[in-house]
């Protein structure tokens, strides 16, 4: 039997099991493949609240001095301000872009842990309520 071109598998502590076969497969792999271990990333449930909480504080009139936002333009914002506060002043950088137009570069959510996802949803319920937007909450 050969190893599969791609296998990725979540050790899940109720299933040992699987990690039979994780060794299995690393033990058949064939020369040249790589092996990669690494946290669990965030959850599809974790990623769609995420959208549903920008969503809903765009909706409800989330604002910064009198201005509203896209929800692309809101996600911006929470991630840029989630990442000056978790990690200091150097966590984005501002560049120059092609036309000499500023241009932040930041991480993507999607490389968000699932730790990391869960304190942008916690930021960003703050910032909304420092604004007056609550989430969750039906008018």
């Amino acid at each position: 039997m050969s190893a599969p071109d791609r296998l990725s598998l979540w050790l899940d502590p109720r299933k040992p099991a699987l990690r039979d076969l994780a060794l299995g497969a690393v033990a058949r792999a064939p020369e040249g493949y790589v092996i990669v271990v690494r946290p669990a990333g965030r959850s599809l449930a974790q990623n769609a609240r995420l959208h549903a909480m920008i969503s809903e504080a765009v909706a409800k009139g989330f604002a910064i001095n009198g201005r509203r936002f896209t929800l692309d333009e809101a996600k911006t914002l929470f991630v840029s301000g989630w990442m000056i506060e978790t990690q200091g002043e150097n966590a984005s950088d501002i560049v120059q872009g092609l036309n000499g137009e500023p241009v932040q570069l930041r991480r993507s959510t999607a490389t968000f842990s699932k730790e990391e996802l869960g304190s942008l949803m916690d930021f960003i319920e703050a910032e909304c309520a420092k604004r007056g937007v609550m989430l969750g909450e039906t008018e």
